[in-house]
């Protein structure tokens, strides 16, 4: 499983979080009970509805400064957390499922087709 870090800062103290993919039916069933909001441009990245996606996200998949937080220290962290991290959030959450995967079929199919032309 893909874990991508960033840095967050709430008021003058920086933190690390880490978070790392969970499963393609999880992350199915996690966007598909939280439907993006119209109009709402973070939404509409994902497919979902960004501040519920965040608040329901698996604690057991999240690090901070070393730690996992407990679903209710999560709650109250991702109601602090301000505009830019969440998108940065936002970016590493549809990154490591979705943007790498299809990076990477594009890059497996490229290559696929690259052999196959020299073969031919």
């Amino acid at each position: 499983m893909e874990s991508v870090p960033f840095e967050m800062a709430f008021g003058e103290t920086v933190v690390e979080v880490v978070l790392t993919e969970v499963r393609g039916f999880e992350w199915c069933d996690l966007t598909a009970t939280a439907p993006p909001r119209p109009g709402n441009t973070e939404d509409v990245r994902i497919g979902a509805n960004t501040d519920t996606v965040l608040a329901r996200f698996p604690v057991d998949r999240i690090v901070i400064d070393g730690e996992h937080p407990t679903a209710e220290e999560w709650v109250q962290v991702v109601a602090l957390i301000a505009a830019p991290f969440r998108s940065d959030i936002v970016a590493a959450l549809w990154w490591i499922h979705w943007g790498r995967h299809v990076q990477q079929l594009k890059a497996a199919t490229a290559a696929k087709n690259e052999k196959e032309a020299s073969d031919g």
